[in-house]
């Protein structure tokens, strides 16, 4: 079944032992595989994109693509 993307906000929050987990109000759902995070910000006109750092031994790899077709 083909949906139609929607461009919206979700909300994250950090849980101890967790990390930061995302939930979708729109679709009652956690956010997955099928979110993109274009923008973050806790105050809406001061969105930026995503960005982020990290101290010690951890690592991370992000690999990303987006393709957005207008009919």
């Amino acid at each position: 079944e083909k949906t139609d993307p929607e461009l919206h906000a979700w909300t994250e929050l950090f849980i101890p032992g967790g990390g930061w987990r995302g939930f979708d109000p729109s679709t009652g759902l956690a956010v997955s595989d099928h979110h993109i995070t274009l923008a973050c910000s806790s105050n809406h006109p001061e969105t930026a994109t995503v960005s982020g750092s990290y101290r010690g031994s951890a690592q991370q790899e992000f690999n990303h693509s987006l393709s957005i077709t207008v009919n």
